[in-house]
């Protein structure tokens, strides 16, 4: 089963189009803006976007599970930031959004 849901260049457009958004925010925003991947799912997303975010950010990863196969478990922690992210403005990018509980428990 391998039906097109939506074209390459239709995600490519998305994508760049969610940039624009996220560089206006950024601009409302203002000071330092810290861009934070969760890994390892959310990478390719978040390198396409990242590139037309058009505003000085800083770049980071985190490594979290909240998984084991498809039994979901207490978050377990990987891999921490390592940027300075007190008093700047955090976006952050990951692949799937189920429950919540994983980005839930990160920005807590």
């Amino acid at each position: 089963m391998n039906k097109e849901i939506i074209s390459k260049i239709e995600l490519d457009s998305l994508v760049e189009d969610l940039g624009i958004t996220l560089t206006s925010k950024c601009n409302e925003y203002g000071g330092g803006i810290v861009f934070v991947c969760v890994m390892k799912g959310g990478f390719m997303f978040f390198s396409d976007l990242i590139k037309h975010v058009k505003y000085p950010i800083e770049v980071d990863f985190i490594k979290c599970s909240s998984y084991d196969g498809f039994e979901q478990k207490e978050i377990e922690m990987h891999y921490d930031v390592e940027a300075n992210v007190k008093d700047k403005t955090i976006f952050i990018v990951d692949d799937i959004l189920d429950t919540g509980k994983t980005l839930n428990s990160l920005v807590v």
